[in-house]
């Protein structure tokens, strides 16, 4: 397995410091509104949910395809 590329951890780390950011601008407004904290709350954990089936029916299918030959016609 190869290891990650240094671009690409440079890209995620970007990524994932924006979003810090991002959610300590959003604090005023989650403070005064506590529906948009549930709504995102909701949405992050939809989407953490989501991702997390995603990756497991991907693992699951590509181990079938390689377990299993391909049928030629």
């Amino acid at each position: 397995m190869e290891s990650p590329n240094q671009a690409s951890i440079l890209c995620n780390t970007v990524v994932v410091s924006i979003g810090a950011y991002v959610l300590i601008q959003m604090q005023p407004i989650l403070v005064i509104a506590p529906i948009a904290r549930d709504v995102l709350v909701m949405i992050g954990t939809i989407t953490a949910i989501g991702a997390s089936l995603v990756a497991l029916d991907l693992k699951l299918i590509l181990s079938v395809l390689c377990l299993i030959p391909p049928v030629l016609t």
